[in-house]
């Protein structure tokens, strides 16, 4: 067999499946970070939805007023395990009073979907 210039069509049957593989990577990548990000955010508002109803009935089995502190500590009791709900990505849960809304911040220079925060339960 003589050598030849000529490429053969199986070379451009690999160039153009390499080809394709990294444009639907170019696409898949940010589209999956994106959806990751999506499901942190949504999970960091079901967990200051549950903080709040854990603190609507702490402050009814305790005729507590609008004005009275509380802490997650108080709350315990009232999640489920009687475990606080766990951070995803490094927030910090947060109540103070049972009248204020619980809030959630993240790590320094944390953003979840472009968002920076503080958040609370009507950010969501």
């Amino acid at each position: 067999m003589a050598w030849s210039n000529k490429v053969s069509w199986r070379t451009w049957l690999v160039i153009g499946l390499v080809l394709s593989l990294l444009v639907w990577l170019a696409i898949a990548i940010p589209t999956i970070i994106r959806a990751r990000q999506t499901q942190i955010l949504n999970r960091v508002g079901i967990n200051l939805r549950i903080i709040e109803a854990a603190k609507k009935q702490w402050a009814l089995e305790n005729n507590k007023l609008p004005t009275d502190p509380v802490s997650l500590t108080d709350l315990t009791a009232y999640f489920k395990n009687n475990t606080v709900p766990l951070a995803l990505a490094g927030e910090t849960y947060a109540v103070t009073t049972v009248g204020a809304p619980s809030m959630v911040t993240l790590a320094t220079g944390s953003t979840l979907n472009g968002k920076p925060g503080p958040f609370t339960a009507t950010s969501f």
